[in-house]
């Protein structure tokens, strides 16, 4: 399939900058403010979903649905905002998420009910999906250079990646100064800043004419919804209720139904194509797996911190310190001085490096030491750190300018649908074997999943990079 680039504006497609400077030398630190507003509320909310609880009621899988309809949404909706940056204009759909996303963190923090919270984190989450597409592909159309691009994205990375290990120490001491709305209230500001300083640069007339697959859309949004719901409900009412296996075929069913119609659609908003490329197929797989084991792991252990251990939100918070260290060290020092052994032994040396914090994870208890706990967090911050911006390049690196927002939606989308599952089903864990136990379990799969990524990344280690700009010459993802 090729995909139509016409320009819907009198200027060609695509203009570079000379020698690869940026075209506006303010899109980086907005992209980088709102890559960490956005990545914030993957795990803030996880902190202090005991005294949401609290507060509003509800039960566990009212908590899981807080935490995974904001991923879910948000993993639905990215290829469609990528194809939505690609037809009107990155920065235009990232001052419309922006917005969106803004006003919804406002409704969250006035929320009366677990319900009405639930529903303004489906806007939120839509926001999310906005943002993230329209910020890779605005650093993809403004760095033409790859190794300009590659530092650029490198601080896009760590702002996303600090935002997401930094969500619970934050989170922590939000709820236990101010009381846990304001885990939501902090955006209002972070967004109306990132609305006036957009609203005071030029935007970019990089488009493309490509169709919305609504139908697509909305099979993936049923497909999703279904699987959450039957690995939820698994664990409440049993993996053989006939509720949850009726559930779980529905959504067997549409996932069928999803893959059938994007075959056939002229404009699919998830290329199948690109999964024939075995890099392309690889990326995706590991960045599924990464979200899997990272955030389905923030949500179960910032409950085990507090039930189990007793600590209070500031100390369970200031327990995740390390990974947010360990994170920003790999992101910023170690990441940019190993970039030229190629992205995916990053990518690899990363994963093992998780697997191992994982696995001795494995052993903790409710009597284990901060100083245990806080070594093996650092591990897995900074095998996190390094892959992150390795795949992030790699993808980009792998498609032309015009087609950033739909690369940038599929690798995100990937993730935000692995962190869907590993919230859902963690839970699901958790709720049969009780906290200790099911957190055991799920460090075990997080580990042996993150080691089959690990294999995953081990065939391009050596060409990754030569492939890469490659394919950055005219391939069609």
């Amino acid at each position: 399939m090729t995909t139509d680039t016409r320009c819907t504006q009198p200027n060609p497609p695509y203009r570079p900058a000379a020698q690869g400077a940026p075209a506006s030398g303010g899109i980086l630190p907005l992209a980088c403010l709102a890559a960490f507003m956005a990545s914030l509320d993957v795990t803030i909310v996880n902190v202090a979903l005991p005294s949401i609880q609290g507060g509003l009621g509800g039960t566990m899988a009212s908590l899981q649905w807080i935490g995974a309809g904001y991923t879910l949404i948000f993993g639905c909706l990215l290829l469609a905002c990528g194809t939505l940056c690609d037809k009107y204009g990155a920065q235009r759909i990232f001052f419309a998420g922006v917005l969106l996303f803004s006003a919804s963190s406002l409704a969250c923090g006035l929320a009366t009910g677990p319900w009405f919270l639930n529903i303004a984190r489906l806007f939120q989450g839509t926001g999310a999906a906005m943002i993230v597409p329209a910020t890779l592909a605005m650093l993809r159309q403004t760095y033409t250079d790859s190794h300009a691009r590659s530092r650029a994205i490198a601080f896009y990375a760590a702002s996303g990646g600090i935002a997401q290990v930094a969500g619970p120490v934050l989170g922590g001491v939000l709820v236990s100064t101010l009381g846990w709305r304001w885990i939501f209230f902090i955006n209002v500001p972070l967004g109306l800043a990132i609305l006036f300083a957009l609203s005071r640069t030029p935007f970019s007339r990089i488009v493309a004419s490509r169709p919305l697959d609504l139908p697509g859309q909305l099979i993936a949004i049923a497909w999703l919804t279904l699987l959450a719901a039957s690995l939820i409900e698994g664990g409440n009412k049993g993996w053989l209720s006939p509720i949850v296996l009726a559930v779980l075929t529905a959504s067997c069913l549409a996932l069928a139904a999803l893959v059938a119609f994007e075959r056939r659609a002229p404009f699919p908003m998830f290329p199948l194509h690109a999964l024939k490329k075995g890099q392309t197929k690889s990326i995706l797989a590991i960045a599924a797996i990464l979200g899997f084991s990272y955030f389905g792991l923030f949500f179960l252990l910032a409950i085990f911190f507090q039930e189990a251990q007793g600590a209070s939100p500031v100390m369970t918070g200031l327990a995740f310190l390390p990974m947010t260290i360990g994170v920003t060290v790999s992101n910023l020092i170690i990441g940019p001085r190993l970039r030229g052994i190629g992205s995916h032994s990053l990518m690899l040396i990363g994963q093992i490096l998780c697997a191992i914090g994982y696995l001795a994870f494995a052993g903790i208890g409710p009597g284990s030491s901060y100083l245990h706990i806080g070594a093996l967090f650092a591990m897995i911050g900074l095998g996190g750190g390094l892959i992150v911006p390795a795949m992030t390049s790699a993808m980009l690196e792998a498609v032309p300018p015009e087609q950033g927002g739909i690369a940038s939606g599929l690798i995100n989308a990937a993730r935000q649908m692995g962190s869907v599952i590993g919230i859902a089903l963690f839970g699901s864990l958790t709720a049969q074997s009780g906290l200790v136990s099911g957190l055991r379990q799920s460090l075990g799969l997080a580990a042996v999943l993150m080691l089959v990524g690990a294999v995953l990344a081990l065939p391009g280690s050596k060409t990754a990079e030569g492939k890469a700009q490659g394919l950055d010459k005219g391939t069609e993802i």
